[in-house]
């Protein structure tokens, strides 16, 4: 091998591994976008990865249910609700702040009278539940 052509083959693997770098770092990025999730009961849709509040293409937007939010949504994160009301009846299975846009614009109502509005799973060792009016459960059990 000539030294034009080891020269063009070194070139090829350095750029080679820094576009393989730069690949890592974006899809670090979009894994860390799983911590901070967003629901708009009107304008999401749960084909989209809830990563933003606002609807940006086929695949960017906003989550249509909080149990689809709260499904993906990585442990310690935060599902935020936008204004609406939500027929729900919610299982949370790891630690999450669910914030709601305020106790008078974000009603939680149960998916069935009969059932809990919010259930908590055991191992669960930090839930937090802001913003929210909760109303139509008839059973009630303390935690």
């Amino acid at each position: 091998m000539n030294s034009k052509s080891q020269n063009k083959y070194i070139f090829s693997i350095l750029f080679l591994i820094l576009f393989l770098s730069v690949s890592m770092v974006s899809m670090d990025n979009v894994s860390a976008a799983d911590t901070s999730l967003y629901v708009n009961g009107t304008s999401g849709d749960d084909k989209y990865d809830g990563t933003s509040p606002i609807v940006v293409d086929d695949y960017i937007g906003p989550k249509k249910y909080i149990q689809s939010a709260l499904d993906v949504v990585g442990d310690d994160g935060t599902v935020n609700v936008a204004e609406g009301t939500y027929r729900e009846s919610l299982i949370i299975n790891r630690n999450v702040v669910l914030n709601g846009s305020g106790y008078t614009k974000t009603e939680l109502i149960p998916a069935q009278v009969e059932d809990n509005v919010i259930t908590i799973n055991s191992g669960v060792t930090k839930a937090t539940v802001n913003g929210f009016t909760i109303t139509g459960a008839t059973n009630s059990r303390d935690c």
